[in-house]
């Protein structure tokens, strides 16, 4: 049995996977990853899957060796220049300037052309990696392929593993990308703008991936795809994948921009307003009751509170039931319901005082139907004194567009009271039945993305079936927000199976 290292008389100090014989410490250590392919079980080896802490701790010291380097090849105001490139707005946040930062290192180091056909990174190669080690050095190998690119999150594996697909290169099939801080946040089918290193058994994002949201990632695909498409024919524009390295910045900014619009027009299609009418009571309050009290349309809920009108009276809400039931078809997704029954919709409400009644709605749509049906309920006893409507949604926009926070958990603390309490066992039941009415009619329901098909039919389709699949993903995605903020899981495995789709489960 041979006790010294194969590879130099020294005495043998392990085993070495890779080459199943011994090998001394200096040897593994000068020639892991390099001349030696290392197994992913190798404890010795800083690139496994189980040794993710020294990989963390090598990019550290190496990613700082980096930045000291170029200096030897770019002016400050030259780094500076291409940094500002790589921001997405002239008024960068704490955490764009870190994306900014970490795209500008990889730009300059291993695209941007610095003198005879060289980038920075080719120099120092050329030198011997002058000032690394021999594990840095590898990294170094390993950060020449890195790439700006739009990748998939499919599945979150473990606390430091997710299943991801290269969208730019889907031929790669899935591969698996390393980050404990994203496995903890993020969601199934979330898509990333993100600079992609490839390492021997996972990848790694070079800085904070920049979220694509689902709406605009085809968009997002289109844009990135025409730079690579520019002067170039087909079968040649993946080779060329670096020039994306130049466009980063602008795609980041091309992001940010139709995301804000995107969320802006969400914001604006909602329909969410303050709407109030008064009407001066001709008959009786006693005779406006009696009718409030014959109709299932309504509901007594209390006498006012103070803050609910300046003279004392009865409170009643106003279901979307009995002749009510006719605006169903034209509610949002926003409306209240009666004590969480996702049954009885509640479109507005009613104050009845001795001598004024007044109407009023979170919806514009529900107001506008609801006065009508006070003419037609009340005709005889009430005169419309006067109305108010704010439109809530389109301020929350216009404060979008001022740079002012605005998020879709804004948007319906507007509509819902904040501080909810958590689902009991029987609201949950509740919505998890809805959820599966709503399922049943769904795939049988035409649908403007599908070009007016039904899922069912779009499944079916060949030239529909990607929108379909498309069209699920969002779903998953926003059940998967669900779970995670709300902690309800609605599970839509039946559905994706009558679909057709069991590989999204």
């Amino acid at each position: 049995m041979k006790t010294s290292c194969s590879i130099c008389p020294t005495p043998m100090r392990a085993h070495c996977p890779a080459l199943n014989a011994p090998i001394c410490g200096p040897c593994c250590a000068s020639k892991r990853n390099r001349s030696i392919t290392c197994t992913s079980d190798c404890r010795f080896n800083p690139f496994s899957p189980t040794n993710y802490d020294t990989y963390l701790r090598i990019n550290k010291d190496l990613t700082f060796k980096n930045i000291v380097y170029l200096k030897n090849y770019y002016t400050p105001n030259e780094v500076s220049e291409a940094i500002h490139e790589m921001l997405p707005d002239d008024e960068p946040s704490k955490h764009d300037i870190g994306i900014a930062t970490d795209a500008t290192s990889y730009y300059l180091s291993f695209i941007k052309i610095f003198r005879d056909g060289k980038t920075a990174a080719d120099f120092w190669e050329q030198e011997g990696w002058t000032g690394l080690n021999s594990d840095e050095i590898a990294m170094m190998q390993f950060r020449k392929t890195t790439v700006p690119t739009l990748i998939e999150v499919q599945k979150v594996l473990n606390a430091q593993s997710m299943v991801c697909l290269d969208m730019l290169n889907p031929e790669r099939g899935t591969f698996i990308l390393f980050d404990r801080t994203l496995t903890k946040t993020v969601l199934r089918y979330t898509y990333f703008w993100v600079w992609l290193t490839d390492y021997p058994y996972y990848s790694r994002a070079a800085g904070d991936p920049v979220t694509v949201p689902n709406q605009i990632y085809e968009a997002t695909y289109e844009k990135a795809t025409s730079f690579l498409t520019e002067g170039r024919n087909e079968k040649d524009m993946w080779k060329n994948r670096k020039v994306l390295g130049e466009k980063f910045g602008e795609i980041l900014r091309w992001i940010r921009a139709e995301s804000h619009k995107s969320h802006q027009e969400r914001i604006e299609g909602i329909d969410f307003s303050v709407c109030w009418a008064s009407y001066v009571i001709k008959t009786s309050m006693q005779g406006v009751k009696k009718i409030l009290d014959s109709k299932p349309d309504f509901g007594f809920r209390s006498n006012l509170e103070p803050d609910e009108a300046p003279w004392p009276g009865l409170a009643y809400q106003w279901f979307c039931l009995g002749e009510s039931k006719a605006i169903e078809n034209k509610l949002t997704s926003y409306m209240t319901y009666h004590e969480g029954d996702k049954s009885v919709i509640i479109l507005g409400g009613i104050a009845l005082g001795d001598q004024e009644f007044v109407l009023h709605s979170p919806s514009r749509i529900a107001f506008d139907f609801l006065k009508k049906m006070v003419e037609h309920y009340f005709k005889d006893s009430l005169k419309y004194r006067m109305e108010s409507v704010v439109e809530r949604a389109q301020q929350l926009a216009e404060k979008a567009g001022e740079g002012l926070p605005v998020t879709h958990k804004t948007i319906i603390e507007g509509v819902f009271p904040t501080g909810k309490a958590p689902l009991n066992d029987a609201e949950r039941k509740v919505l998890l039945e809805n959820y599966r009415k709503n399922y049943e009619k769904f795939i049988n329901t035409a649908t403007p993305m599908l070009n007016g098909m039904t899922p069912l039919a779009a499944a079916g389709d060949t030239e529909m079936r990607p929108r379909l699949v498309s069209l699920m993903k969002g779903h998953i995605n926003n059940l998967d927000e669900l779970r995670k903020k709300d902690q309800v899981t609605i599970d839509i495995s039946w559905v994706l199976e009558k679909l057709g789709l069991q590989d999204l489960i």
